[in-house]
């Protein structure tokens, strides 16, 4: 079953308003890779800054060429870790 079954609708809609597009992470490692901006969208900016200054010897873009296999599972893994965070905020709130 899917993490969010059976979770309160309200967690559900903010999940869904913060929650990242596995398509939309790969083409940005694809288009952009290069200036780090898969990296930005998944909030690792620390990781984004050192593409964005080693972007002129295009070895970022070479191995964001190589992370598009890998973000699917990324990018599950950043939904899971901020449905995990906001169930325990909405818990503390009850």
């Amino acid at each position: 079953g899917s993490i969010m079954e059976g979770a309160n609708p309200y967690l559900v809609h903010e999940m869904v308003r913060v929650q990242k597009s596995k398509s939309t992470a790969i083409l940005l490692a694809l288009f952009l890779g290069g200036l780090g901006a898969h990296h930005f969208y998944l909030g690792k900016y620390w990781l984004g800054i050192l593409y964005l200054l080693f972007f002129w010897t295009f070895i970022p873009a070479i191995i964001a060429l190589f992370e598009c296999f890998f973000l699917g599972s990324r990018v599950d893994e950043y939904n899971r870790k901020k449905f995990i965070e906001y169930k325990m905020y909405y818990e503390t709130m009850k």
